[in-house]
């Protein structure tokens, strides 16, 4: 991410998390590992300290007006946070853009008081409009973020779950059998036919090589293999399968008449060349 992008993203870390009275040690863990995994170890201190710049901003105004300065605060990080999402929309793929919202929903995790979570969605949803996020997928993402319950959400076809015992719903969920501790769920953003990946159990985990992180949401990369401690490794391609396996795609037939072609040259390359393959066949000329 360009440094610009990143300033950027801690200026919203920062607004969403104090949207509070303290700090969460938690919360401060979650950008620090965020940095540590975009930087060199050499960068990640300074752009935290401007994540600890921009939450300190405002902060003794705060603690001398406590009741009219939290009301206000809301609504001068919201103006705030519209502008940096604006100065940000176009640098970011619209991939890039899931990935943020994403990261945003996570650190909202972070905080277990109630009080201040409209205020933080609020600023989340301000986010997501900016990036013109299709309204099904946020909602989407924001359950596949929160929920601690996967059979709550089993009747949502963008849903594949990895596990044992799984009942599969008409509609619904996708699932692949395997003898795996906690179900792995995978959700589709079809928008940008991405793939996001969340395992809370206690397996050992590697996607194309490397150890699974069970502390945050990783998106499947194209060609990626996720490898389970029993049973097949699951393939890119296996995943994609399952949700066009559910599609009710139209069948398709090659049909070529007299087709024929010649070089510049005036040599002859096709001539009266006639196929007709039906449905499910694959057909490549060279």
């Amino acid at each position: 991410m360009s440094e610009e992008i990143l300033k950027a993203l801690m200026q919203l870390f920062a607004i969403i998390v104090k949207q509070d009275d303290a700090v969460h040690e938690d919360e401060k863990l979650f950008v620090e590992k965020f940095l540590k995994q975009q930087l060199k170890p050499e960068m990640v201190a300074e752009y935290y300290a401007l994540f600890e710049g921009f939450l300190n901003e405002g902060t003794q105004e705060a603690t001398e007006e406590p009741v009219k300065k939290r009301k206000l605060t809301s609504v001068k990080d919201s103006v705030k946070t519209l502008s940096i999402c604006k100065k940000i929309n176009k640098t970011l793929t619209q991939k890039q853009k899931l990935i943020v919202l994403v990261r945003l929903f996570e650190l909202l995790q972070k905080k277990t008081t109630v009080d201040d979570s409209n205020q933080r969605k609020e600023i989340v949803d301000t986010v997501a409009s900016v990036f013109n996020i299709l309204p099904n997928e946020l909602l989407d993402l924001e359950a596949f973020c929160n929920t601690s319950n996967f059979a709550d959400f089993m009747p949502n076809p963008s849903l594949l779950l990895v596990g044992k015992t799984l009942t599969p719903i008409e509609g619904g969920a996708k699932y692949i059998e395997n003898d795996i501790d906690e179900p792995i769920a995978i959700i589709k953003v079809s928008s940008e036919d991405m793939y996001f990946v969340r395992y809370k159990g206690h397996a050992t985990l590697s996607l194309n090589g490397m150890p699974l992180n069970k502390q945050q949401i990783v998106v499947s990369p194209q060609g990626s293999t996720l490898k389970l401690p029993h049973g097949e490794p699951i393939y890119y391609s296996d995943i994609q399968s399952h949700f066009l396996s559910a599609q009710n795609l139209p069948k398709l037939s090659f049909e070529v008449t007299n087709l024929s072609y010649k070089f510049p040259n005036g040599t002859v390359g096709l001539r009266n060349v006639a196929l007709d393959e039906g449905a499910g066949k694959l057909i490549a000329i060279m």
